[in-house]
């Protein structure tokens, strides 16, 4: 591979992980013969590092209801940025290195063993949810984000997640950002950890990202966290979303032939980037070394820039205009009101996809 190539693909991926809402699964599309395979995948693992960068830009305006996120506030608010990005990053690297070891036989055997139950799954955990959030703030938020997914799937709207998603969960961050709205440092304080915490975290991401290529909608680790939470505690609990989010993005990769298809592009490109899985740790390594570099200098500061925010709502309305066109931009809207609306329920948001495949699918 030709180091310029390589270093442009980088930079790119490096870039576009300011951009909330944007999905390696977009990229690597638009990149996809344009890049040499192994570029393709340098940038493919960069991008499972680069995703440390929105948790810490989030870490700076209010963002109720999600799981992750006190503690990264507790980090932030004490000054141990460095601390919370290695931690992220060391714990992200044991989960892919765990997930290398992952046949994709074996995943395949989960997606086929599961396949038949995969309703009657979701539909109980969408239930346990409900039983545990008896509020009329969730199942409003639940309802509205499921009507929004329904829509947008049943208008055959491309590339429907993207405006869906990012007008639910990365608009209002950005529209508080925008407002100088900063989150307040969290409760208590954070003792140091372990290597058993770190352990337990990543034995459980690695586990739960394994088990969720078999249930349909359940991918992101917040649902799944909620079941894992009374086994791991503050402690574990970040570097049980980290490993859970890097060994995610390799096994999609390593099972896209099997129909574990977690990042959709992987199934596209997938004849020409079998072989080159070391791309994607170096990838890794390198963007985790260059986060680690730069966090405490570059992201505090553009997370602090009102005229960050801006430029990043401006970039995502053209970027949805340009994929999903104006029904695209109308889904972003209708989803940033939900979104701001029930900032304190984001599970229930994930009702965007969890209702359109209990529909679809019954």
């Amino acid at each position: 591979m030709d180091v310029f190539v390589g270093l442009a693909g980088f930079l790119l991926v490096f870039l576009a992980s300011f951009l909330p809402g944007m999905h390696i699964s977009f990229i690597l599309s638009m990149a996809s013969g344009i890049f040499p395979p192994e570029a393709l995948m340098l940038m493919y693992g960069s991008f499972s590092a680069f995703v440390v960068i929105q948790a810490i830009i989030y870490a700076y305006v209010p963002a109720e209801g999600a799981i992750s996120l006190p503690l990264v506030y507790r980090f932030t608010g004490e000054g141990r940025l460095r601390e919370f990005v290695s931690y992220w990053l060391l714990a992200g690297l044991v989960g892919l290195l765990l997930a290398v070891l992952v046949p994709p036989e074996a995943i395949a055997g989960m997606i086929s063993i599961m396949k038949p139950f995969s309703f009657f799954i979701v539909a109980f955990v969408l239930l346990l949810c409900v039983l545990q959030n008896r509020r009329a703030g969730f199942a409003a938020a639940l309802l509205l984000s499921g009507l929004v997914g329904y829509l947008g799937i049943a208008l055959r709207v491309e590339n429907v997640f993207l405006p869906i998603f990012t007008g639910l969960f990365s608009m209002p961050f950005l529209l508080n950002g925008y407002q100088g709205k900063e989150a307040k440092a969290g409760q208590g304080q954070n003792r140091p950890i372990s290597l058993g915490d770190m352990a337990k975290g990543c034995v459980f991401g690695v586990l739960l990202s394994f088990i969720s290529f078999g249930i349909p909608t359940m991918g992101a680790p917040s649902v799944l966290g909620v079941a894992a939470y009374p086994f791991l505690g503050d402690a574990s609990l970040l570097s049980y979303f980290a490993s859970f989010s890097a060994s995610q993005y390799y096994m999609s990769f390593t099972g896209a032939e099997y129909g574990a298809p977690r990042v959709s592009a992987t199934i596209q490109i997938m004849d020409s980037i079998k072989g080159n899985a070391i791309w994607f740790v170096l990838g890794y390594v390198i963007a985790a070394l260059v986060v680690f570099a730069v966090a405490e200098r570059l992201m505090g500061s553009i997370a602090r820039n009102r005229a960050s925010y801006l430029l990043a709502m401006a970039m995502v309305a053209s970027v949805v205009m340009l994929t999903s066109g104006m029904v695209g931009i109308l889904l972003l809207a209708a989803s940033a009101l939900i979104g701001m609306r029930f900032t304190n329920e984001r599970i229930a948001l994930l009702g965007a996809i969890i209702v359109p495949y209990l529909i679809f699918s019954a």
